[in-house]
């Protein structure tokens, strides 16, 4: 499974829960018609981010990176892991629906 089909799963998978979550595109944009490419300064942010709604976590962020079951973490994921989880984030690294459901049930969303 590609990253982009399990991001689509866990998307379809969380609107079902009606579990609040965003995703920031954060890749960056071609300017000057293809001349140039500006990265956006985020690298590594998770794939996905959110907020609890159930007891006792209600108001609580929480982030996922998405990755194939071969799929590695780079620096800058380790490195917004390690800054978010220092915040009080709940954080996951998941692998697949089943990581993600697993993720809500410690967390007594679902």
């Amino acid at each position: 499974m590609l990253e982009a089909e399990l991001q689509r799963a866990v998307k379809n998978w969380l609107d079902h829960h009606r579990i609040f979550y965003w995703r920031m595109n954060l890749g960056g944009i071609i300017v000057n018609n293809g001349a140039g490419f500006i990265r956006n300064s985020l690298a590594g942010f998770p794939d996905l981010m959110g907020i609890f709604y159930e007891k006792p976590n209600h108001g609580k962020a929480w982030a996922i990176e998405l990755k194939t079951k071969k799929g590695r973490l780079s620096d800058s994921q380790k490195n917004w892991i390690f800054r978010l989880e220092g915040h009080g984030v709940a954080v996951s690294v998941c692998r697949s629906v089943d990581d993600v459901r697993a993720f809500f049930k410690l967390h007594g969303e679902i």
